[in-house]
């Protein structure tokens, strides 16, 4: 019996070799990798629009490991190494994807194009250089100066500088690791805080690897051998990695206990972390992270034994309720704080089973007949409901009235009707008078919803608000100019006093 082993067809392996390649800065990274594998103490990365180079001063590789490792993919002689970064045998690959490389290592010279041929050519030179220089000339050329400057930072930022290696990228040399910026360290692992760096980056042996979801302004740099997965952007499960979660939870509480105030994003980050035990709820539950829908924030040890209930920031019945003393949570936090989740049970919060409407006295909406008021001020509710169908007539058919309300400046049921509150005639002067209806006519009309209850106010509406003022403004200072109080008043006893 003979056992014969399967080979790949060179299309198949083209197909591999372009498919698991990734973005010109990964393919230079992956030859950043194989020049701290070899032990080099420099290297050196120039990028131009046409070409890039990297030289090292490391071990280069023999005749005999060119054909053993070099050849095969897949194979590797750092596999099984805790000290090497790349054990796959795959990264090299991302440089031919990506270029027509030129490979110089001791005495040999290796040519690789793989869009003539999967493989190589390889030369013998008569002088032994040590290290290894690999020149490459991209397939797709970079258009502008400025596609060089984005590989050229996005790289910087995936290298950290380590105590036993310089790099240097186009005559600068990288980012290390300055001792004030760091936040706190022990034999394994460092916190510090680059703001040129991408914040939650983790680094191993100098090497950006991922974010991490984690809450604080800090990356962090893994000093020892870390395993990782084929791709290099994440961390395989193995003891290191439980050490950094611990090494990380204590950071995040230091920062947490040093923190004086916090929005509701953080909040909820938080909380989050909290609930998957990655943050000790000790820690946190004198720290004002839950945010109210009147805008303040509480701490958990407030809502202790309370009973609480959900609703929309900014909204009219929220409000009112929040000003009747119920605690009123933004819905932002319901999947955090809702009856049965680990904090509400540890801090016995309940969530009340009532309805907001049903526990809350709101305040009454009502008409107020034009006879009702003074012959001033129906003189002013002529002018506003006249300047709704002169400025306002292409937003729609909303009929204008007076109303009365003690929490309401304006209301609209969000399809025929718009009603301004009568205290606008305090103002006792028309051009305020005027320009205050604009202005709540505006607001009103951004509403196509009834608003007696809820008033939501999202970025959306704020942009079509100011959007309807900036057009419209022009009509209003139109309408003023052409209308004086005596014109409006002979307006409305002609064709609105009866």
């Amino acid at each position: 019996m003979e056992k014969i082993g399967f080979e790949m067809h060179k299309k198949l392996l083209l197909d591999v070799i372009k498919r698991q390649a990734g973005t010109n800065q990964k393919a230079l990274l992956e030859g950043v990798q194989n020049s701290l594998d070899a032990n080099a103490s420099k290297i050196e990365i120039i990028i131009k629009r046409n070409y890039f180079i990297i030289k090292d001063d490391g071990n280069g590789m023999t005749v005999e490991e060119i054909d053993k490792f070099f050849r095969v993919f897949g194979n590797s002689p750092k596999r099984g190494d805790e000290n090497m970064i790349g054990q796959f045998g795959m990264g090299r690959g991302q440089m031919f994807a990506k270029a027509f490389v030129v490979w110089r290592t001791r005495k040999n010279l290796l040519i690789i194009n793989i869009n003539n041929f999967v493989g190589y050519e390889q030369y013998k030179m008569p002088i032994n250089k040590k290290g290894t220089t690999i020149y490459g000339k991209w397939f797709e050329p970079l258009r502008y100066d400025f596609n060089v400057s984005e590989i050229v930072n996005t790289l910087r930022s995936w290298l950290l500088k380590t105590d036993n290696v310089k790099i240097v990228i186009n005559d600068k040399e990288i980012r290390r690791i300055k001792s004030e910026n760091i936040i706190a360290e022990d034999d394994n692992f460092t916190a510090f805080y680059d703001p040129f760096l991408p914040n939650k980056a983790v680094y191993s042996q100098g090497l950006y690897i991922k974010k991490l979801d984690y809450y604080g302004d800090f990356q962090i740099h893994s000093k020892g051998k870390d395993k990782l997965n084929f791709a290099r952007n994440d961390f395989l499960e193995s003891p290191r990695t439980n050490k950094m979660e611990e090494f990380i939870k204590r950071v995040e509480e230091s920062t947490i206990k040093s923190a004086k105030k916090f929005n509701d994003t953080e909040g909820r980050i938080i909380l989050s972390r909290a609930i998957a035990g990655r943050i000790d709820q000790k820690t946190i539950q004198n720290k004002r992270l839950i945010q109210l829908t009147d805008g303040r924030m509480v701490s958990l040890e407030k809502l202790r034994d309370s009973e609480i209930f959900f609703g929309k920031e900014g909204g009219r019945l929220e409000d009112k309720a929040a000003q009747q003393g119920y605690t009123v949570i933004s819905n932002l936090y319901k999947n955090l704080l809702s009856e049965g989740s680990k904090i509400a049970k540890n801090f016995n919060i309940n969530t009340s089973k009532s309805q907001l409407r049903d526990m809350v006295s709101m305040p009454k909406f009502k008409e107020v007949k034009m006879k009702d008021l003074s012959k001033k001020s129906q003189v002013h509710a002529w002018a506003i409901q006249k300047m709704n169908g002169t400025i306002f007539y292409h937003y729609g058919d909303r009929k204008v009235f007076i109303g009365e309300s003690s929490s309401a400046a304006a209301w609209t049921d969000g399809n025929s009707e718009i009603h301004i509150e009568k205290s606008i005639f305090k103002l006792n002067n028309r051009d305020k008078i005027h320009t205050k209806a604009f202005h709540l006519l505006c607001h009103e009309y951004c509403h196509d919803e009834d608003d007696r209850e809820t008033e939501h106010h999202d970025a959306n509406f704020y942009r079509k608000y100011h959007e309807m003022t900036m057009e419209l403004c022009v009509d209003l200072i139109k309408f003023i100019g052409e209308w004086s109080y005596h014109d409006l008043k002979d307006d409305y006893e002609l064709y609105g006093g009866n």
